[in-house]
């Protein structure tokens, strides 16, 4: 074994190639589910603050206002129309409430 195998390319000759180039793989499925979670913790947050007490609503709205911009980023990357729309709503409800 001490002649390399033909067709085969050794460490060495890698590396001499120079930096290496990163691999961008993207997930899908894993994006689908941050999607699916970041709607559905939006939907609860905001139904939830609809309907609660007005001193606990500022409560909400910091919960809101820690996974927003994981929904924006993630919006960004996917330009779904549901996400918008979650983000659109809680953008005016900020609004709403810094104008207050």
């Amino acid at each position: 074994m001490a002649q390399e195998e033909s067709g085969t390319a050794s460490l060495e000759s890698y590396l001499k190639q120079g930096p290496a180039k990163p691999v961008i793989f993207q997930n899908i499925a894993l994006q689908r589910i941050q999607i699916t979670i970041i709607k559905s913790e939006l939907l609860r947050l905001l139904r939830v603050y609809n309907s609660c007490s007005p001193e606990m609503k500022t409560d909400f709205l910091k919960e809101i206002g820690k996974i927003s911009p994981s929904a924006v980023s993630l919006f960004e990357e996917t330009h779904g129309p549901e996400l918008h729309e979650l983000i659109r709503q809680v953008e005016s409800l900020a609004k709403a409430e810094a104008d207050r």
